[in-house]
C-alpha cells in the first residue's frame, strides 16, 4: 500500500508543547483527533523544534535546512540587522514538488517574509505576508462574510492588564460566536476546499498534492469559543515542576527576559496562570479538532489510502514555566523544544507504534520529498523520517542539536540533547547541563558539577561534531569557545552563581 502513497497532508501548529497531547499522558488536555491519527501512524515520542522561534523553525520545516543556512535567523518582524526574506537561492519543497507534477497548496499562517509568500514559491492558495493577522486578514473576512458569521469579539481577558500593557503579548479570554467564526475552523476549511479541487485532479488525471496546512493556533492570544473555553477547569490544571523556578543557576539571560521583557508574566499568583493555562489546553482541544476535520475531508473524498499524513508545531510554549516566563526567548527548555511529531504513511510500519529516537520538525520536509520520491538537495539537514516509520529501531543518530539566534534581543544558543542529557551552549554567558531523568523539570544546572564533567565533555564534543557537520556558521570559534568551556568548567560556572 505504501508504495502508492503520493499525496501529502503537511499539517502545522504554531507554539504547542508535546504535553498538550492527550497520549502523552502528561497534562489535562485531550487531543483525541491525534490519538487516533497517531494510532493509524507513528508518534514520535523524542521530537524536538530545530530552533524555538516561530520564522526559523518554520522556514526550516518548509526546506528542511537549518536556521544558519537558509538565513532566517529571528522573527522577521523584529528590527534587527538579519535577514527577513528568504534569499533568493533557497528552494522550498513546493518547488521541488511542482516540478515533479504535484498541486501545492497553503493555507494558513506564513511568518517567512513580507514581500516573498507562498506564491513565490509554487503554492497556490492563502498569501498572508508576515505574521498576519489571524482575525482579520481579508482571507477570513471575505470567509465570514459569506457564511453571515461576525467576527468573534473577547468577551473577557486575564488578566486584565493585557488589554492595555505590553507586559504580555496577546491576549487570554473567551471568544464570542461559534467555533465556525474562528481561525482554526476557516484555515481548515479553506485547507479542505483546496483538497476537493485537487482530489478531482488527482482521480482524474493522477496528479498528485501537497496540502500545508498551517494554524495560527494555539499561540496566543489564547482566545477560545465555547465549549472549549470551558473545557477545562482552573482548578483541574497542574503547575509546571519549574513554576517557582528562581533562575539564580541559570544565564542572566533568562531572567532579563523574564523581568524586562515580558515583566507581566512573573507578576501573575498560580490561580492566574491555571486559567490562563486552561485556555491554552483548551486552544489545543480546539485545533485537534481541526486536525480531525482534515482526516475525515480526506476519508470522504477517497484520499484516505493514497495520502499521507504529517503533523508537527513549530516550537512549544513556555505558558508561565521557570518562574512566569512567557512566549519563548534565550532558553532551550523542553516546554518550549519538545514538540508532537506524528506521521501517518497507509501501509507502512505498524500502526500504533511510538519511536523514541530523536527527531526534528524540519525532517518532515525531507520526509513530504522522500514520499514524492524527489531526492533532497547537497546540503539538505533534514533525515527523511520514512525508515524509522518502517522500522523504530532503524538505525539513526543518537544525538541532535537544535539553535537559537534571539528574539526580542539577539543571543546565541547550541543545543545537544543526548540520552537523557541536554548540553546548552550560550555564547554570552556559562553553560547548561540537565540530566532529564532525575531532573525533567530542568530545574538543576548540573554544568560546574564534578560528577558530571566526564557528561559535559562528551556533549561539547558531540555538538561541536554537529556544527562542523551542518556548516554551521558558528563553526570558526566554535572549537575555541568549547575548549575554553572545557578548560574553565566548574569554575567560571561556580564563580557566577556564587
Amino acid at each position: 500500500m505504501a508504495e502508492q502513497v503520493k499525496n501529502i497532508l503537511y499539517i502545522m501548529t504554531d507554539q504547542q508543547r508535546y504535553d498538550s497531547l492527550g497520549l502523552a499522558g502528561q497534562s489535562i488536555c485531550r487531543t483525541p483527533c491525534l490519538d487516533r491519527l497517531a494510532a493509524r501512524g507513528v508518534n514520535f515520542s523524542n521530537a524536538y523544534s530545530v530552533c524555538a522561534l516561530c520564522t526559523p523553525a518554520r522556514a526550516s520545516m518548509l526546506t528542511g535546512l537549518y536556521p544558519h543556512k537558509h538565513k532566517l535567523l529571528i522573527n522577521q518582524d523584529h528590527q534587527h540587522p538579519v535577514a527577513d526574506e528568504f534569499p533568493d537561492h533557497i528552494r522550498l519543497i513546493s518547488n521541488d514538488l511542482k516540478d515533479a507534477g504535484y498541486n501545492c497548496g497553503y493555507a494558513g499562517k506564513w511568518h517567512c517574509g513580507t514581500t516573498k509568500v507562498p506564491s513565490t514559491y509554487g503554492f497556490e492558495g492563502m498569501d498572508v505576508p508576515g505574521y498576519g493577522s489571524h482575525q482579520r486578514n481579508p482571507y477570513i473576512l471575505e470567509y465570514q462574510r459569506r457564511n453571515g458569521l461576525a467576527p468573534p469579539e473577547l468577551l473577557e481577558c486575564i488578566p486584565e492588564s493585557a488589554r492595555a500593557s505590553n507586559k504580555l503579548t496577546g491576549t487570554t479570554g473567551t471568544f464570542s460566536g461559534p467555533p465556525q467564526a474562528c481561525e482554526p475552523w476557516f484555515t481548515a476549511e479553506y485547507s479542505i476546499d483546496l483538497m476537493r479541487r485537487y482530489a478531482d485532479a488527482y482521480q482524474t488525471a493522477g496528479k498528485p498534492f501537497m496540502m500545508f496546512t498551517s494554524f495560527w493556533g494555539p499561540h496566543h492570544p489564547c482566545n477560545v469559543p465555547e465549549p472549549y473555553a470551558s473545557m477545562y477547569l482552573p482548578k483541574d490544571v497542574r503547575l509546571w515542576g519549574s513554576f517557582y523556578d528562581d533562575l539564580k543557576s541559570k544565564p542572566r539571560a533568562q531572567q532579563i527576559f523574564r523581568d524586562s521583557i515580558y515583566p507581566g508574566g512573573k507578576d501573575l499568583d498560580e490561580a492566574t496562570w491555571k486559567k490562563m493555562i486552561a485556555k491554552y489546553w483548551g486552544l489545543c482541544s480546539f485545533v485537534d479538532s481541526q486536525v480531525g476535520r482534515l482526516v475525515e475531508a480526506l476519508e470522504e473524498l477517497g484520499l484516505a489510502d493514497s495520502t499521507a499524513i504529517l503533523f508537527s508545531s513549530d516550537h512549544g510554549d513556555t505558558c508561565g514555566c521557570h518562574g512566569g516566563l512567557w512566549d519563548k526567548g534565550p532558553f532551550m527548555y523542553e516546554d518550549t523544544y519538545h514538540i508532537p511529531l506524528i506521521a501517518s504513511v497507509p501501509g507502512l510500519g505498524q500502526p500504533g507504534t511510538t519511536c523514541d529516537k530523536f527527531v526534528l520538525n524540519m525532517d518532515l520536509a525531507t520526509t513530504a520529498l522522500a514520499l514524492a520520491g524527489v531526492p533532497p538537495a547537497d546540503g539538505h539537514d533534514g533525515r527523511s523520517l520514512l525508515p524509522l516509520m518502517a522500522d523504530p529501531a532503524a538505525d539513526w543518530p543518537d544525538d541532535v542539536m537544535c539553535e537559537f539566534h534571539g528574539h526580542r534581543f539577539l543571543y546565541t544558543q547550541r543545543m545537544l540533547r543526548w540520552r537523557d542529557y541536554k548540553y546548552v551552549f550560550n555564547a554570552a554567558d556559562f553553560d547548561e547541563l540537565y540530566d532529564l531523568a532525575g531532573d525533567p523539570s530542568e530545574m538543576n544546572n548540573l554544568i560546574a558539577d564534578d560528577g558530571y564533567r566526564s557528561v559535559a565533555e562528551e556533549c561539547r564534543q558531540r555538538l561541536l561534531a554537529w556544527i562542523k557537520r551542518t556548516d554551521d556558521v558558528f563553526d570558526i570559534c566554535a572549537a575555541d569557545f568549547l575548549n575554553e568551556r572545557a578548560a574553565t568548567a566548574g569554575l567560571q560556572p561556580a564563580g557566577r552563581l556564587a
